[in-house]
């Protein structure tokens, strides 16, 4: 919960619901939601990330919180929604009252308004959905600090989505794991992106990597809580803080309609083909390697155990490894494919002694099928796992 003492908030949400049955009525809304705002009370600014199945989601039990301490303090809020490509974020709500300045704070009216308050701002802005395709984080995070920096009081950001944006300057695509986090971040700062925070701003990333898709792998999960936290590191906000949010979207959340879903990120995944007799699973190379590196990353026992429990009961399995072409020598690229096959093949020995698991390196002579660019791809780099029955 945000600290009384703030003077203003900036907080970004992941998306709303409507008020829940028995909740205030719309007049009451009107009335708490149009007093008058002081100069100098605290702000809240409620940034929605409401793109592909996250759109229609509730207020989570840390927005509330942070409202509450806003509305006890007699503050007010604005509500920003993130945007897609080439649009800029869309206020929903400004500068609305979260309390009646003129009310004592130990009266029934103002534990009223406080009461009130969230499921208030939250019928406001239900079911407002972006009206472009993706999700430009970078540039709703843009206009959150310059409207803090409007106030000239203390700001406190809680930014709450799943993080993965995919257009404008924290497009993320490809670079998840591809990239090292401080490389990504400086180039942000080259592109004159990362911002300057004003004096005693403080920053809280919540839900990242939380989504409905399914879970994202341990590793890519970890790269963006380290990639938000170097983020407002370099902003300059103080303290920071990326919570570590259990995979899934709140209950109640609903798809999106097809034209609210966002385009890729295109985050390294484990895929499973299955034919008659016979799989075949994808891993990408970043999720169990460093960058040309053949050591397998800390948790790749954890990550390969569904593939090992396909080989329990013994059978042929082979592994191959893939290099991407990106300027090494062909020599480069076959040595070190070679190397990841059989550490991925020697791990899964451990894990499935009883099967017969031989290692083999293609170097960079079988890319993906080609997506119109000549550019290496991440993709490309991969380990594959063939089995001899069909996996689950």
């Amino acid at each position: 919960m945000l600290a009384a003492s703030l003077t203003a908030t900036v907080l970004l949400l992941t998306a709303c619901s409507p008020s829940s049955p028995g909740g205030p009525s719309p007049e009451q809304c009107d009335r708490l939601l149009g007093h008058p705002v002081e100069t100098e009370s605290p702000r809240l600014i409620l940034v929605l990330d409401r793109s592909a199945s996250r759109w229609d989601s509730p207020l989570e039990q840390s927005s509330v919180d942070a409202i509450r301490t806003i509305s006890e303090t007699k503050g007010a809020a604005s509500v920003l929604l993130v945007e897609g490509a080439g649009a800029p974020p869309r206020w929903l709500v400004e500068d609305a009252s979260l309390n009646d300045p003129a009310t004592g704070r130990d009266t029934a009216a103002h534990r009223t308004a406080v009461s009130r308050a969230a499921a208030c701002l939250e019928a406001r802005v239900v079911d407002r959905a972006p009206a472009h395709a993706g999700t430009d984080l970078g540039e709703a995070i843009r206009a959150a600090v310059e409207r803090g920096r409007t106030l000239g009081v203390p700001v406190s950001i809680v930014i709450e989505t799943d993080g993965l944006s995919n257009a404008g300057p924290l497009d993320l695509t490809d670079r998840v794991l591809e990239q090292s986090v401080e490389d990504t971040v400086d180039d942000l700062e080259e592109r004159g992106w990362v911002l300057a925070a004003p004096t005693e701003m403080a920053m809280t990333f919540s839900g990242i990597a939380r989504t409905a898709e399914g879970a994202i792998a341990p590793p890519a999960a970890e790269w963006l809580r380290t990639f938000y936290e170097e983020v407002c590191t370099r902003i300059g906000a103080d303290p920071c803080a990326v919570s570590s949010a259990d995979q899934g979207v709140p209950d109640g959340v609903h798809q999106a309609s097809p034209e609210h879903e966002d385009p890729s990120v295109n985050l390294p995944s484990i895929t499973l083909s299955r034919e008659p007799e016979s799989s075949s699973f994808e891993v990408a190379g970043s999720l169990l390697f460093g960058g040309n590196s053949a050591e397998l990353r800390t948790g790749a026992e954890t990550l390969l155990a569904p593939i090992a429990a396909c080989l329990s009961g013994g059978g042929a399995v082979r592994v191959v490894g893939h290099a991407a072409r990106d300027g090494a020598s062909a020599d480069v690229d076959q040595r070190l494919s070679e190397q990841r096959a059989s550490a991925v093949a020697e791990l899964l020995r451990s894990l499935a002694p009883e099967s017969t698991i031989t290692a083999q390196g293609m170097g960079s002579t079988q890319p993906l099928p080609p997506d119109g660019t000549a550019d290496p791809r991440p993709q490309d780099r991969r380990v594959e796992v063939f089995v001899d029955r069909e996996c689950t």
